[in-house]
């Protein structure tokens, strides 16, 4: 999808295949699925805006291949804008400097599970402890089952997000859960 706004009135499924966001956005009155075997990808910096009900996430979701995108779920209407990850589900996001980075924001409820997988892009290596929020939400319940993590890097979840610190120090930061 390249700019402009695409509408579905009932729920999506999407079964297989990929779709590629270079901007734009999906507006969808009812619930988003991306099944196994499915996946949504952001090009490039661009922003992937969906105002669903819910998205559920079964399959994968590449935020961005640079490494400084959004994925962003929103209400339609004043109604949902929640994400579930199921136990299925993978979410890749990126790091390539300190301030550019893969963002995922949830206007409504963030239920988590599943897998995320976050590697550095374009060369960046962190020389100091640093943090990065990942994803966002109006309220977050579970975390992930299983990450997927650079050398030095740990995952937390305060409060209604999901962070990202760097520590170079020995026993820092984990390789994968």
């Amino acid at each position: 999808m390249h700019q402009g706004k695409v509408y579905f009135t009932d729920d999506l499924v999407q079964t297989s295949g990929q779709t590629r966001f270079l901007g734009g956005s999906l507006e969808v009155w009812g619930s988003f699925t991306i099944s196994m075997g499915s996946s949504v990808t952001g090009e490039g910096t661009g922003q992937i805006t969906i105002a669903a009900w819910e998205v559920i996430n079964s399959g994968t979701i590449v935020v961005s291949t640079s490494g400084n995108g959004i994925f962003s779920v929103s209400k339609v209407a004043g109604v949902g804008g929640d994400f579930t990850q199921t136990s299925t589900g993978h979410l890749y996001t990126k790091i390539a400097g300190v301030a550019a980075y893969d963002q995922v924001l949830i206007e409504g409820i963030a239920t988590l599970d599943g897998t995320l997988n976050l590697s550095l892009f374009g060369g960046f290596l962190p020389n100091a402890v640093f943090s990065w929020t990942l994803l966002s939400a109006n309220q977050r319940i579970g975390s992930f089952a299983f990450t997927n993590l650079p050398p030095g890097f740990s995952i937390d979840y305060p409060g209604k997000t999901v962070r990202a610190t760097y520590n170079p120090l020995p026993g820092g930061g984990g390789e994968e859960d």
